[in-house]
């Protein structure tokens, strides 16, 4: 089985973490969840953009969180999880 499926069947409970595929430019996001976006005023796909502060990479909690206006994606595919020695340490 191809591991990109339709986004129709993508999980949209608000915690599962998948990668998504946008058309071009914007192309393959990773670790995005389903959820309210005020900007929007509705619900969208979202992920979050790592921040650092004085070059240390700050808790996931702290991350911006983006999204894609005006398109949605085609196909989606679970995300991987991390090995355990590649995870931050306050997670």
């Amino acid at each position: 089985m191809h591991p990109w499926q339709p986004i129709e069947t993508a999980p949209r409970d608000g915690s599962t973490k998948v990668d998504l595929l946008f058309p071009y430019p914007n192309g393959r996001k990773v670790d995005c969840v389903w959820g309210w976006s005020p900007l929007e005023e509705d619900y969208s796909w979202q992920w979050l953009e790592p921040r650092y502060e004085e070059d240390i990479l700050l808790p996931e909690e702290r991350w911006a969180t983006c999204l894609v206006y005006g398109m949605q994606p085609t196909h989606w595919m679970p995300s991987p999880e991390l090995p355990e020695e590649y995870r931050h340490p306050l997670q």
